[in-house]
């Protein structure tokens, strides 16, 4: 489109940022809203509504359950999960393919090998949190909280998901497990042949409880291009973003 984009990766939230420039967005787009944060957007009237052509080839259900009046268009989607390593499956005697919350908050073993992201500056660590929340009012009927009580004098916390998947990637001390995505083993084997890692969601009573994230791109309120951040959106919407 003959039209120079300038990529900024903000410190803190997505939200907090467009809150702060609301009165004078310096974005045009904002790449990243996810589920939780998409619908914080449009309660404060960051986002301008926006139904791309191409989004009669996404699925309904995720574009409705995102942002159901179209202010944020969903580009990819997908299952938190409990990426594992080969000691570390050995290690469990391969119990950790079938992972449970409660495994990790009643083993010293499982709890030290468990690198998360911090949940206060992290999209990965915050849905994280929210995942252990919704297991635990709604699967195992539990105080919440108790789960984080028995496992932080142990579990590692890396800044975002980028340092806790590099740390979990490199040995000799790398961490057996890592809070991050159930495509990864598949992501791995395609662009490296056979993956040394495998993932699973939480499970319970033989039920497997995972966490859907949805990440969607949006127009921010106030922007002086109009035109260029809607071809924007097209644009990754487009076969070739999304091959």
């Amino acid at each position: 489109y003959g039209v120079p984009v300038d990529l900024e990766c903000p410190p803190g939230t997505l939200v907090n940022t467009l809150l702060s420039e609301k009165n004078a967005p310096a974005a045009d787009v904002v790449v990243g809203l996810d589920e939780i944060t998409a619908p914080q957007a449009e309660a404060d009237g960051l986002l301008v509504p926006y139904t791309p052509p191409s989004l009669r080839d996404v699925n309904g259900t995720l574009a409705a359950e995102l942002s159901p009046d179209h202010a944020v268009t969903p580009y990819e989607w997908g299952y938190l999960a409990f990426d594992y390593n080969v000691t570390f499956l050995a290690s469990t005697q391969g119990a950790i393919r079938n992972a449970t919350f409660e495994q990790f908050a009643a083993n010293t073993s499982w709890s030290s090998n468990l690198m998360i992201e911090d949940p206060t500056a992290d999209i990965t660590g915050e849905e994280f949190l929210l995942w252990e929340i919704a297991y635990a009012t709604y699967v195992a009927h539990v105080d919440w909280r108790s789960w984080w009580q028995a496992v932080l004098p142990h579990l590692r916390v890396a800044p975002d998901w980028s340092s806790a998947f590099a740390d979990f990637s490199t040995p000799p001390n790398n961490p057996g497990v890592v809070v991050s995505y159930s495509l990864d083993p598949a992501y791995a084997a395609y662009y490296g042949g056979t993956p040394s890692f495998n993932s699973t969601v939480a499970w319970h009573n033989g039920s497997a409880y995972g966490w859907k994230t949805i990440y969607g791109v949006g127009i921010v309120a106030g922007t002086r291009h109009l035109t260029s951040a809607q071809e924007f959106v097209n644009w990754f919407l487009s076969g070739g973003v999304q091959a």
